[in-house]
């Protein structure tokens, strides 16, 4: 009864545990963004509109800039309805105003007697309307989709949509700037159609850039499965739509950045240096340009492509995806070894048409000259042969290798094919026979040294196959990733020389060797990096960032191989960015002789360097890999005397122990926030550079050329970057205590400004305004030191270490692109240095690159400043894209935010525009202002920064003085709850990161934290 009873009791619902959620508030974008986005639409609307207003010799460059702008408008009203998906009239208005847009287009091509192109605009009018109803479809569906999580759905209209849109921005105004800067060039200024080619190359790459943010904010986000690395390595998509869609967007992208490599100009004038004529030479005919607005326009169609997979059936071809995936690990997908195969075999098939070309052809101009570009478009396919070739050897480490030993049959052939190729090119083409056969000796002597490769890349595969599989599984990963970002880089500079090539009919082919030689030069750099990582990068693990930064992991193999990749690296940045000349063209077409420099530049000297460079790092490796495989043989065996049988092995070993006893005396103890001592002094010696170099054109003046302070006067703006960029790395990479060396670089940074503003009044320049900017710079470097000392008081010493790591790490990523953009100037100023006949004359032949380069590497500086003076001091959220989104954050900081985006506009448009040679007076006048309200506004920025840093430290202490003395006003037994630990740890920051650098040396673990005090 008593169950009975029970039973019919009516059960009462569990009591939910008191559990406080928090509510997350839904964020939204500020309607001031929204409305930059609606001017950017309303500005091409406006040129657009402007063909029927403007003059007829106007008339096509209003086309070409509408052309130009309207990826821009597109990426605005795709961001537009990702971020408003409630605000139906402000979707609503600048969707009619797109669309307006599409219908002028459309008339204009009317009126231009383009009826494709107007038949065209109509089309797409149409289908806008479907693109963007299904716009307004998947940004409805995106709560949903995050299941209503509204800290997701802030994360996704607060982070994602902001940085897409600004990300792609940035990108598409370079491109952009571009075709601007081909427009208003005043050699076109009445033929703008020479710019047709440049035009729509890059309107593809916009187009692409487009597409690529809409993808990430309208397909991504929706898709079923979000992949992995892991995903993608096995091809294990969901279904075969995707995997169609993948593919199709590589083939698009890759053919993308073809196009946009190869463009070119329909004819280019050249001086006459002798008797000041100029001769107009034809680049591409009638046929040649039919055939590259064919290729041009083929870009939108593909791109087009792309989204109208989407409405195709999920599984359209179910055997596809099972014929392309793998589900076992440790292996590439079949799919990725298909299209190895086929580029392999693709760049083979090239090489032998070379040779039946060459062997088969007669000593006629046309042929020779047929037969040399043939020659070149295959040499240029070295790079990609190595990265295709590595990758398949190591694709199935685990697995019988019979095909991967034909893929490296293949990659000899490639060399042997060239041999004869050059063999018989030299006797037929007397003009360049000579140098044909030197490239049959050097392609032999690589064809042989395919053999010691193959050893080598065996022995590697070996040793992975032996690792357990989810070690291997994780470096094939690493690989893919790698080889899918540096496949883009090859295929650009590859393309990017073979236009000037393949058009060489009416200029010799030898103009294009600059160019080609730099470009080949890093590729090479590229793929050895690839070969080099995808045979030993697994064996890479051990080291560490601190371990290095203070020589702990260093070995003899690890200091040959950072010098080798410094030598190779510096090189491959020089080269590169000497590598446009329209000078040397003109000098190559004029039969004048070219400077020592460009003789330097297309010699084989600069690959000859990269390559031993890269052949050391690989041999010191390989030697120690087998080493270490040895000295395991010994532990896993027990052996008493490990006595190595080879001598390489005992030489290597002895050396290894010498090298570290040496570096034992550099080392940085455990109690010192420091980077090692021999990496500061080639800090120092670089900070001090421009202020050395300028004090002894000061002072010896009298005694050098012409040339010399022609080019050390007039480049020392760009080598001053190079140095401050050094400056902030060595002083924040030393934050246990100041130091002489911090004044002696605050005196060379004087001496700088002051021998600037030497060489501006022996010019009879503006003299005065290199004064001022001395006495800001100063001012800046007086508060940098204070920095320095306030986060040496302030931050703990686990901050201060690894705070010293980051900046050395993120100075050297820093370094790299300032090179680049230094040697850009220099290059241009040693070229020009030959025609100058006096004393501190004005340069206006690099004007135009000095503001552009200028432009991109100070902002790089000052950027880098603000990351390592003030990071350690600043709140980790202060400057976070949420906050910059919804305009949560002080006046004060809008006012800087308003400033970076300024001036990155300016900087990259100034960057975009820069040519070589004397611009117009207008067009020098405008960079000028653009140049200096771009300094003028950074180092506002960097003085706002400096100072709210130095003031919050003064706020910090006044409130630890503060709240000691209260403490101390307590009485006895009160001052008895608190704890001696606890009055300790409240009298000063520094006495605090004193107690966390006792942590550090029990082992405590940290990472670097941006906030202030205690930790």
């Amino acid at each position: 009864m008593e169950l009975q009873e029970t039973a019919n009791i009516t059960a009462r619902p569990p009591l939910r545990p008191a559990v406080s959620v928090k509510l997350v508030p839904l964020e939204r974008c500020s309607y001031l963004w929204v409305f930059l986005l609606q001017l950017l639409i309303v500005a091409t609307a406006v040129v657009a509109f402007s063909y029927f207003l403007g003059e007829d010799e106007h008339k096509l460059t209003m086309v070409y800039m509408t052309t130009t702008l309207t990826p821009f408008m597109l990426l605005a009203m795709g961001s537009i309805v990702s971020l408003c998906p409630k605000d139906t009239w402000v979707r609503a208005s600048s969707f009619i105003l797109c669309e307006l847009i599409f219908l002028c287009r459309s008339f204009i091509y009317f009126g231009m007697k383009n009826y494709p192109g107007a038949i065209g605009n109509l089309m797409f009018f149409g289908v806008y309307y479907l693109i963007y109803r299904a716009m307004e479809k998947l940004a409805a569906c995106l709560p949903a989709k995050l299941n209503n999580d509204n800290e997701s759905l802030n994360k996704f209209n607060c982070q994602t949509i902001p940085l897409t849109t600004t990300g792609s921005l940035m990108s598409m105004l370079y491109c952009a700037s571009e075709s601007f800067s081909c427009l208003l060039d005043e050699e076109n200024h009445n033929d703008v159609e020479n710019c047709a080619d440049k035009i729509n190359s890059n309107e593809g790459m916009l187009w692409f850039l487009t597409l690529s943010a809409f993808a990430k904010l309208y397909i991504i986000p929706h898709l079923e499965v979000q992949y992995s690395v892991a995903d993608l390595l096995r091809f294990d998509l969901k279904n075969s739509r995707e995997a169609v869609l993948v593919l199709l967007t590589a083939v698009v992208g890759l053919y993308t950045i073809f196009v946009y490599a190869s463009s070119e100009k329909l004819h280019e004038n050249f001086d006459h240096r002798t008797n000041t004529t100029t001769t107009k030479v034809v680049i591409m005919d009638g046929n040649e340009t039919a055939l590259r607005n064919t290729i041009t326009k083929i870009v939108p169609f593909m791109i087009g492509l792309v989204p109208l997979v989407l409405n195709l059936s999920k599984n359209m071809i179910p055997r596809f995806r099972v014929m392309t995936r793998t589900t076992l690990r440790a292996r590439i997908a079949p799919i990725y070894r298909w299209i190895l195969e086929l580029v392999a075999l693709t760049i083979t098939s090239l090489n032998v048409y070379y040779v039946f070309l060459v062997y088969t052809s007669t000593n006629i101009e046309q042929e020779v000259n047929k037969i040399e570009k043939w020659r070149i478009l295959c040499w240029a396919t070295n790079p990609l042969i190595w990265v295709v070739v590595t990758l398949h050897f190591f694709g199935t480490p685990t697995a019988q290798k019979r095909k991967e030993n034909v893929m490296f049959f293949l990659f000899s052939m490639f060399f042997v094919l060239q041999t004869l190729g050059n063999f018989f090119q030299a006797k037929i083409d007397t003009e360049r026979g000579e140098t044909r056969l030197n490239s049959v000796f050097v392609n032999g002597f690589l064809a042989l040294m395919v053999i010691p490769i193959y050893l080598m890349v065996n022995s590697s595969r070996k040793m992975l196959a032996k690792h357990h599989i989810d070690d291997i599984d994780a470096h094939l990963q690493r690989c893919l990733s790698l080889a899918i970002s540096i496949v883009p880089p090859i295929i650009f500079l590859f393309a990017e020389p073979q236009s000037c090539v393949a058009y060489a009919n009416n200029y010799k082919i030898e103009q294009c060797a600059l160019l080609r030689e730099s470009n080949y030069v890093v590729g090479g750099h590229l793929s050895y990096a690839f070969l080099f990582y995808v045979t030993f990068g697994y064996k890479l693990d051990s080291m560490t960032k601190g371990g290095l930064l203070s020589l702990q992991d260093m070995r003899f193999h690890t200091v040959c191989q950072l010098i080798c990749l410094i030598i190779s690296s510096t090189t491959c940045f020089i080269v590169y960015g000497m590598r446009n000349s329209e000078l040397y063209a003109e000098r190559v077409f004029n039969d004048e002789s070219i400077g020592k420099l460009d003789e330097f530049l297309t010699s084989s000297s600069p690959f000859s360097m990269v390559a031993d460079c890269w052949a050391v790092t690989l041999f010191t490796q390989l030697l120690h890999s087998r080493r270490m495989e040895t000295e395991a043989k010994f532990h896993r065996r027990s052996v008493d005397d490990q006595k190595h049988s080879k001598m390489i092995h005992r030489f290597t070993s002895w050396v290894d122990q010498r090298t570290k006893k040496i570096i034992e005396k550099f080392h940085v103890n455990d109690d010192e926030a420091r980077v090692a001592t021999p990496i500061r002094v080639i800090l120092f010696l670089m900070s001090i550079s421009s202020g050395v170099l300028s004090l002894f054109v000061v002072c010896f003046s009298s005694q050098l050329g012409i040339q010399q302070i022609y080019r050390i006067s007039h480049g020392m703006g760009s080598l001053r970057v190079f140095s401050v960029v050094s400056t902030f790395i060595f002083l924040f990479t030393h934050l246990s205590d100041t130091l002489v060396a911090d004044k002696v670089i605050f005196l060379s940074m004087v001496v700088v400004f002051g021998a600037d503003s030497y060489f501006e009044y022996k010019r009879r320049s503006a003299w005065e305004a290199n004064i001022v900017f001395g006495v800001l710079a100063s001012i800046a470097m007086l508060g940098i030191l204070k920095l320095k000392k306030t986060t040496m008081k302030v931050c703990s010493f686990k901050v201060r270490r690894e705070h010293c790591h980051s900046v050395m790490v993120a100075g050297i990523s820093q370094l790299i692109p300032v090179i680049f953009l230094t040697s850009e100037h220099w290059g241009c100023l040693t070229r020009f240095s030959e025609d100058v006949t006096e004393n501190f004359v004005k340069d206006e032949n690099c004007r135009s690159v000095e503001y552009g380069v200028n432009a991109i590497q100070m902002q790089l500086a000052f950027a880098f400043g603000v990351y390592a003076t003030s990071s350690t001091l600043m709140r980790g959220d202060e400057y976070s894209a949420r906050n910059i989104t919804t305009l949560n954050m002080p006046r004060r900081q809008l006012c800087e935010v308003s400033i970076l985006g300024l001036a990155a506009l300016l900087g990259i448009l100034l960057f975009g525009i820069r040519q070589e040679g004397e611009t117009p007076r207008a067009s020098r006048v405008w960079q000028t202002i653009c140049y200096y309200a771009i300094y003028l506004l950074w180092f506002f920025f960097f003085a706002s920064v400096i100072f709210t840093s130095v003031t919050r430290d003064e706020t910090n202490r006044m409130t630890d003085a503060t709240l000691e003395e209260k403490i101390s006003d307590l009485s006895g037994s009160t001052l008895h709850m608190f704890g001696k630990g606890k009055k300790t740890q409240f009298r000063s920051s520094s006495e605090a990161g004193a107690l966390e650098g006792d942590d550090e040396k029990l082992g405590v673990g940290g990472t670097m934290s941006l906030n202030p005090g205690f930790m």
